[in-house]
């Protein structure tokens, strides 16, 4: 299995909000960052931050794309560009969100595992008073 695919089936899990599912595609001492600017440590922690964030989306679909794979040693660190749509629980409204992830994935078995999960905002529409500007970093490399 190639490291994207541990994201494809990441994501897949919180398409079926089932965060607990979805961790356990992290190692046990994972660190994750998930729209708030600050990690998590722990893929019980995470899953939990995971469940409240899903709580307020009827369905979510998540498009991972520009998949790159960078090997540090027998670490990969996979970049990716996701777009996600949200249906608001709430108000039934939508909201978009592209964003960039970098994982740090460590071998298990004839697969990996995401040992640090970070997801950056690029960009959203309409924007969340919940979510901090400064979380929106803009691209990689951008002034």
């Amino acid at each position: 299995m190639e490291p994207v695919d541990v994201l494809y089936r990441y994501f897949d899990c919180i398409d079926r909000q089932d965060p607990m599912a979805a961790v356990q595609n992290f190692t046990e001492d994972a660190r994750a960052e998930v729209m708030t600017g600050k990690f998590l440590d722990g893929r019980d922690r995470i899953g939990r931050a995971l469940g409240r964030i899903l709580d307020a989306y009827a369905r979510t679909s998540h498009h991972v794309t520009n998949e790159r794979v960078e090997m540090d040693g027998e670490n990969a660190i996979l970049t990716t560009y996701v777009y996600a749509y949200h249906r608001m629980k709430a108000t039934g409204g939508t909201w978009h969100l592209w964003a960039r992830l970098v994982d740090v994935m460590v071998p298990h078995g004839e697969s990996w595992l995401i040992k640090e999960h970070r997801l950056t905002g690029l960009d959203a529409i309409p924007s969340r008073r919940e979510i901090p500007d400064d979380w929106y970093g803009g691209h990689h490399g951008k002034e």
